[in-house]
């Protein structure tokens, strides 16, 4: 039996990644939940059962198949680049994203345009510990990516860098299919949004 040990994050440690830019919140938006879920052995799209039990202070403007979705982990469905910037955006770009707190200055939102990242190519900013691998993103080589040893490491230098303490092996096999696909400019890592 693996025994799973949980890290409650202080309230300094709280205040790292709950910041203005994100009104405090760090939550599902719709493109998260915008697929079907199965209740009850029938399925319907989240988002619709939240407004149908009226869960919206402010429901969508629009019906949930005229949103933007991600893609769906569970089967592996969009292109390796919309998997890896989905990824990145759920679970990175609430402290890497312009005016956030993050030491790095990256935006790894969804929409952010793969050369305005400030990730490929671009040296990382705490070398000391990367020794080998200085660049956040070099792209065709994710062993010499930092994103990937970073993301990899479980202590020190590791990314997320709060609350978690294993890790995330299905993104880190995503990421490096991302980089790898990558040419030297970063072209084949872009999602056709």
């Amino acid at each position: 039996m693996m025994q799973q040990e949980w890290y409650y994050p202080s309230h300094f440690d709280c205040s790292a990644c709950h910041m203005p830019q994100q009104n405090f919140v760090l939550g599902l938006n719709t493109r998260q939940l915008n697929r079907p879920l199965g209740v009850a052995g029938s399925q319907e799209n989240q988002l619709d059962r939240l407004r149908r039990f009226e869960f919206f202070r402010e429901p969508p403007t629009k019906p949930a198949q005229q949103l933007e979705a991600f893609p769906d982990w569970r089967d592996g469905s969009g292109s390796t680049a919309k998997l890896a910037r989905a990824y990145l955006d759920a679970n990175c770009a609430m402290c890497h994203q312009p005016g956030a707190n993050a030491v790095m200055n990256i935006d790894l939102r969804y929409h952010a345009p793969l050369d305005q990242t400030g990730a490929v190519n671009v040296r990382h900013v705490t070398t000391r510990e990367l020794r080998n691998r200085p660049m956040v993103i070099v792209p065709g080589k994710p062993d010499a990516s930092a994103m990937i040893d970073r993301m990899n490491q479980r202590g020190p230098g590791q990314m997320p860098r709060l609350a978690t303490n294993q890790v995330d092996k299905q993104a880190v096999e995503v990421l490096r299919r991302w980089i790898a696909e990558m040419d030297e400019e970063g072209e084949g890592g872009k999602p056709d949004f």
